[in-house]
């Protein structure tokens, strides 16, 4: 007989509940009226749905979420000042409206024992077990919600409910989580899941769901409810920030991270990191349906994913205890799964006390390993006997799919490489993160904006300053979020590993070995080899679009691979195409080719529907700008292009000049535009196709395209070149090869590490370089335009002139003349027609403007009256930044005398070695 046997446990689990029964009542029974021995309200929070429902029954809905006038209804109803505050959205009004019609108690144990009950039942179903029922009563997440009156039964209920209907009555299910939508924070991973696993009928009613509720609650309550709540959230976020909402009793990693001293950025930053682990580990075992895993990854997901969850929401992790239980039971279980589950069942009991005491929170760390723990399982897809004790881990491990395991140790390596970029910046930045340009704080100012209904950098104008359609506005849907900053990293993150993913793809596809053990090996050395030299990883600290770009790039060029292999046209294909130019206008040169490709191969409805999105997209945001009275064509474009600057065949040249001075890429893409036209007379007609498409974007590119600053202009071309190379330029290789030296078939790695090594020397140390320099990169940033940033906000309050635009306007209240003209068609269009610095004047008069800061290398001649009152210097050596150099100009006497001593104010809070000399 085992310790833990079915009578062991059943034992144990009556043995906690009537310990929960003793000190619930030597609490109650010795306290005096509502308020228990330690001077607390019986029922904990619940004091804040009932004193909630006296506003509504009264008619004060709005009242409800002034902190002031709700403790005051809580005092009247207790006797004891009491501080819990709302911070649920009006749909939970429908819920709480009527308990103040009963007396207190009544209310509380009303509500308690009926969403108890129906946790119990759902937990039930889950494992149908005789101890099932005890377990769940006894465990602590159990009790910790009783005592609080909180509502993480029913959150439970919910979720549990509506996930064990999913498969059988999808829709029922989705309208039951869809009514999750008053804890919102602990529901968006659901929508990620039902997306991931295709579950359309459960998405659409869930959304309908939610949609009613909300309706209902403007119905009933009025939209200024919703107006008032929204007000609230950065309340609710910065007592979060600051600990008010005490952090001992929270499970998050935010909350970890804060109890240990981090800087409210870097908690946030450490979130983000897990956030994006728990978002990716959620999507790939849901897009597989690997259920109940996937039930189990879900519910363990919800509390890494979010800042802000307290331990009577973990009522959700005994759903996943009870999934992984049964699992167990009836699969047979791996090692150390048991031992990790009855720590996740005991934490809720030891987590505050230790944290309170320590700062550690244990939850976090447990419930990543409960979220390994399952992935291996999906992973593995095991199904063993119950009886079975013994695992034989090599087993196991040849079992395993190829590409699976190559996948899935590539990710790991990237995430490694990712999180220690990411510590080294923060590190060098003393906690501050930037990334290794200016350019996405423009993006993020944008957003914003975007957000608040304006389209621009300043809100006194329309402006475009994003070279990219789609990008300001998938970043203005994360807008409210507290770790705003980090969304462009986290949505690189996602990409990289997109970008990893169909490499995997395309090795494990190719790749031939006489065993799986090399062909893995293989799999993974050349699948990392081209994260290096394609400087995926360099990419993605820029903060910009061109992560995504590099993604859907390479999508569209192995959806034409699989087209021409497989004769099908991948839907995600037609969606490349489309969105390519969304994301940067340079895509064209691959969207339209592959459009041609598909004519060729007579796919007509994909090239017919993909061509007319394209253009109707492309020239709908055209005339949306121009509505704006802002041209065509984004700032931002206008101002870097030759093309459209000259508007003749000379900016052709200069594009074309511009490209060459670049030697290793112009010198790899010329090399790969020979083999292309090598191609189109020397193969079979597949890969014509796709030598097609990659020789037209390298020649459409190198004509009209940007080229160098940190690579990244090129990356999307290179990447595609790259992809393009190593699938049709095999039999070529092979047959040079066999020239030489022996037989050696197509598809031998020999013929890809030749295909690799041609790359790597053409520009792979250049990229190798550029990913190394990361995080000097971005403490470029944050030693210049961090500073300026600082000293324009906290310092100086004024509006201000620049050309260096990105930090300085991100969360800067005051106006900003960009001088450069990515903010300001008209300060562009002067910039590029007048013949003096005139124009600068007149512009700052016209803004009030009394400061520039600015490059002086960017403008030759400047208005006399510009007095320099400092400059400051970069620390470390340069490598993003145009110059080491920024000069801070007074634009007459009397701002001179203002802006001096503030600067003096200034140097002294510098980062070491950042030099500001002060005239």
């Amino acid at each position: 007989m085992t310790l833990l046997n079915a009578t062991t446990i059943r034992y144990c689990s009556w043995g906690f509940i009537l310990a929960y029964i003793v000190t619930f009542s030597i609490w109650v029974f010795t306290g005096s009226g509502m308020i228990d021995r330690n001077e607390k309200v019986i029922g904990g929070d619940f004091i804040c749905f009932y004193a909630a429902s006296h506003k509504l029954l009264s008619g004060d809905v709005l009242g409800i979420y002034d902190g002031k006038e709700l403790c005051a209804v809580e005092q009247q109803i207790t006797g004891r000042t009491n501080t819990v505050g709302w911070y649920y959205p009006p749909p939970f009004f429908l819920l709480v409206t009527y308990f103040a019609t009963l007396p207190y108690f009544a209310a509380l144990f009303s509500w308690l024992a009926v969403t108890l009950a129906g946790y119990i039942m759902v937990v039930r179903k889950i494992a149908p077990h005789p101890t099932t029922v005890a377990l769940t009563l006894a465990y602590p997440g159990t009790f910790q919600n009783f005592i609080c009156g909180q509502n993480g039964f029913l959150s439970a209920l919910l979720l549990g409910q509506g996930l064990l209907l999913l498969e059988q009555q999808p829709v029922l299910a989705g309208i039951i989580l869809g009514l999750l939508v008053y804890k919102p924070h602990l529901a968006f991973l659901v929508v990620i899941a039902l997306v991931a696993a295709r579950k359309w009928q459960a998405l659409i009613a869930a959304c309908a769901s939610a949609a009613a509720l909300i309706i209902v609650s403007i119905a009933v309550y009025g939209i200024a409810s919703w107006k008032t709540f929204y007000c609230t959230l950065p309340v609710a976020q910065y007592l979060l920030e600051i600990g008010s909402l005490p952090w001992y009793q929270m499970t998050t990693v935010f909350a970890m991270a804060r109890s240990f001293g981090f800087s409210v950025p870097l908690a946030y930053g450490l979130q983000a990191v897990v956030t994006a682990v728990a978002v990716i580990a959620v999507a790939w075992v849901w897009y597989k349906r690997s259920f109940p895993l996937a039930y189990i990854i879900l519910t363990v997901s919800i509390f890494l994913a979010t800042p802000y969850a307290y331990q009577y929401d973990l009522t959700i992790l005994g759903l996943s205890i009870a999934w992984y239980g049964w699992e167990g039971l009836t699969q047979g279980w791996l090692p150390y799964e048991k031992i990790v589950l009855l720590l996740a069942w005991f934490m809720p009991l030891v987590n505050s006390p230790i944290a309170r005491l320590t700062n550690l929170h244990i939850i976090p760390i447990i419930l990543l390993t409960l979220l390994v723990l399952a992935l291996r399982r999906s992973i593995l897809g095991l199904r063993l006997q119950p009886d079975r004790k013994q695992i034989d881990f090599r087993e196991l491990i040849m079992i395993i799919n190829i590409k699976s395991k190559a996948l899935y140790i590539n990710i790991v390596i990237l995430s490694v490489i990712y999180l220690a970029e990411l510590m080294y910046i923060l590190y060098l930045n003393s906690g501050v993160f930037s990334y290794t340009l200016d350019d996405p704080y423009i993006h993020l100012a944008l957003a914003k904006n975007i957000a608040a209904g304006h389209y621009g950098i300043n809100l006194t104008e329309y402006s475009a300053p994003s070279s990219s359609i789609i990008w300001p506005f998938i970043l203005a849907g994360f807008s409210g979020a507290g770790w705003f900053d980090y969304v462009p990293l986290i949505i690189n993150f996602i990409c990289s590993l997109g970008t990893v993913y169909l490499y995997t793809q395309l090795f494990s596809m190719l790749f031939t070995a006489a065993n799986a053990q090399r062909q893995t090996l293989l799999t993974i050395i050349a699948t990392m080899a081209i994260v290096f030299i394609t400087n995926i990883i360099g990419l993605a600290f820029t903060g910009m679009e061109h992560s995504l770009q590099v993604y859907i790039s390479l999508l569209v060029v192995y959806g034409v691979i699989i087209s021409l292999r497989e004769q099908r046209v991948p839907w995600w294909l037609v969606l490349a195409i489309i969105a390519g130019p969304l994301v940067r206008y340079e895509n064209l040169a691959l969207s339209l080719p592959a459009i041609v490709c598909l004519v060729a191969q007579r796919y007509w409805l994909a090239a017919v529907s993909s061509g007319l999105l394209l253009v109707a997209s492309v020239s709908g945001f055209s005339a949306y700008l121009h509505t704006l009275g802002l041209g065509y064509w984004p700032s931002s474009i206008i101002a870097k292009s030759a093309l459209l600057e000259k508007g003749h065949l000379a900016a052709v040249i200069d594009t074309l000049l511009s490209h060459l001075a670049f030697v290793p890429v112009s010198i790899f893409l010329i090399s790969v535009l020979i083999l292309a036209l090598y191609n189109c007379f020397h193969t079979k007609a597949a890969d014509k196709y796709l030598a097609l498409i990659f020789g037209t974007a390298i020649i459409a590119h190198m004509l009209f395209g940007y080229s160098g600053w940190y690579y990244r202009y090129d990356m999307y071309i290179v990447s595609a070149a790259t992809m393009g190379i190593i699938y049709s330029f095999r039999g070529v290789l092979s047959k040079i090869y066999n020239a030489l030296y022996k037989e050696l078939d197509e598809n031998s790695p020999i013929t890809y590490a030749l295909v690799l090594l041609i790359i790597c020397c053409g520009f792979g140390f250049n990229f190798w370089k550029t990913t190394t320099t990361t995080a000097i990169a971005a403490n470029n940033i944050f030693e210049q335009q961090y500073q300026m940033h600082r000293f324009v906000n906290y310092y100086y309050k004024a509006p201000v002139a620049i050309n260096d635009l990105g930090w300085v306007a991100y969360e800067n209240p005051n106006y900003v003349l960009d001088l450069w003209g990515l903010a300001s068609l008209e300060a562009l269009k002067s910039r590029q027609t007048a013949t003096d610095s005139a124009w600068m004047d007149k512009l700052a008069g016209k803004h009030n403007v009394k400061l520039a800061i600015i490059y002086d290398s960017w403008f030759r001649n400047k208005p006399s009256t510009w007095r320099p009152v400092a400059v400051m210097e970069l620390g470390k050596e340069r490598i993003t930044p145009a110059s080491n150099y920024v000069t801070f100009y007074a634009l007459d006497s009397n701002s001179y005398e203002k802006v001096k001593p503030l600067l003096l104010q200034f140097k002294d809070s510098l980062p070491v070695g950042v030099k500001l000399t002060v005239y």
